[in-house]
C-alpha cells in the first residue's frame, strides 16, 4: 500500500476513534445535488462532530504535542524517478 493511502487511512480512522460524525441537525446534506461533469462530486455539506468519549480532548492534545514544529513547505525538490 503506498504511503498517502496509509496516511489517509490513519487519518480517516482516527477521525472515525474520535468522533461519531452526522448531519448537523435541521441541515440535512443535499444527496440528488452534484458538482462537476462526472455527477460522482457532492457539493460541500456540513458535519456535525460529536466526541465519541470524555477523553478524546486529552488524546488529541496529547497527539498534537508530537507534531513537528519548524517544517517548512517547500516547491524547490527535484524529484527523479529512476
Amino acid at each position: 500500500m503506498p504511503v498517502a493511502e496509509k496516511e489517509i487511512f490513519l487519518a480517516f480512522s482516527r477521525l472515525l476513534w474520535a468522533f461519531c460524525i452526522g448531519a448537523v441537525p435541521g441541515k440535512p446534506p443535499c444527496l440528488e445535488e452534484y458538482d462537476g461533469n462526472s455527477g460522482r462530486t457532492p457539493l460541500p455539506f456540513e458535519v456535525h462532530l460529536v466526541p465519541r468519549h470524555d477523553q478524546v480532548g486529552a488524546v488529541l492534545d496529547a497527539k498534537e504535542e508530537e507534531i513537528p514544529t519548524g517544517l517548512v513547505w517547500t516547491d524547490d525538490i527535484d524529484f527523479k524517478l529512476a
